[in-house]
């Protein structure tokens, strides 16, 4: 009896196996349809790179959103900031133009840190696209990523890997740049340090740029422009115009000459060492 199952199983499997071969031969035989057969695929590298695209200019127009909101952020800073006197005294002289020479690299990276930290979320985490140089001259202290990405995961729902969301922050932060204008919103002209810091009316002009990297082959080469690196990247920028925080007397003079007192520019409870 068991002989006989055996004998009928490889029998049906046969069977089978002799239906498939001719089924396909007669298949092969058969030129129905041929022609939109090659027309697909002749469209279908096309058809994928239109997909693909697609999808990198929606990840564009997210990170034109995103430097937007970047923008913003770093124009409020600069409102309360660009006035502000973090140190007083520089080796025991007061001399306003040493003041000066350091007080405003802490300004503007106070007003960078704030575009950073906004752009972060939406940065690239590719270990790939990390540049080995920075485009800005601010440098930042080895456990700055590392503190936004704790900062990240305890407001997150669910929390992130902290190497990816650091690698986040760090692109943010090394492709990213920022400029300061102050202008007189009547007139237009822009204004130096020391009449930005004496004038009634002052407005700031803040602007982010920002290097898109792409994420998919192909699309750099269209939309992107090649770096020394070898990757394709695209510059986005956008501007943000404020005006200038300051308490002002009735008149519009200006009555307190250092109204902020900051010892030191704290970041994220790190400070900021090096800015050059």
């Amino acid at each position: 009896m068991i002989k006989i199952k055996e004998l009928t199983i490889v029998n049906v499997m046969s069977l089978l196996l002799r239906l498939v071969i001719v089924r396909f031969l007669r298949f092969h035989r058969d030129e129905t349809g041929v022609a939109y057969t090659v027309s697909l695929i002749l469209l279908l590298p096309l058809f994928i790179l239109m997909v693909v695209i697609f999808n990198e200019l929606t990840l564009l127009f997210e990170a034109k959103q995103s430097v937007s909101y970047a923008s913003f952020a770093a124009a409020r800073t600069a409102a309360v900031v660009m006035n502000a006197d973090f140190i007083d005294e520089v080796d025991g002289s007061p001399s306003d133009e040493a003041q000066e020479a350091i007080n405003e690299p802490l300004r503007l990276g106070r007003v960078h840190h704030a575009a950073v930290n906004a752009l972060a979320p939406f940065a690239s985490g590719s270990q790939k696209h990390l540049p080995q140089k920075a485009m800005n001259r601010f440098e930042y202290p080895s456990e700055a990523p590392h503190a936004w990405s704790e900062g990240f995961n305890s407001l997150a729902p669910r929390p992130w890997d902290t190497k990816y969301l650091a690698r986040k922050w760090t692109y943010a932060a090394r492709c990213s740049r920022i400029r300061v204008d102050a202008f007189d919103p009547k007139t237009g002209d822009v204004l130096g340090q020391r009449q930005r810091k004496n004038s009634p009316n002052v407005y700031l002009r803040v602007t982010v740029e920002y290097e898109y990297p792409f994420h998919t082959p192909g699309a750099g080469r269209i939309f992107g422009v090649k770096t020394e690196s070898g990757k394709y990247t695209r510059s986005i920028q956008a501007t943000t115009e404020i005006p200038l925080e300051c308490i002002k007397s009735a008149d519009g003079s200006l009555p307190f000459k250092n109204y902020y007192q900051v010892p030191k520019y704290r970041s994220l409870n790190h400070d900021i060492t090096s800015l050059q």
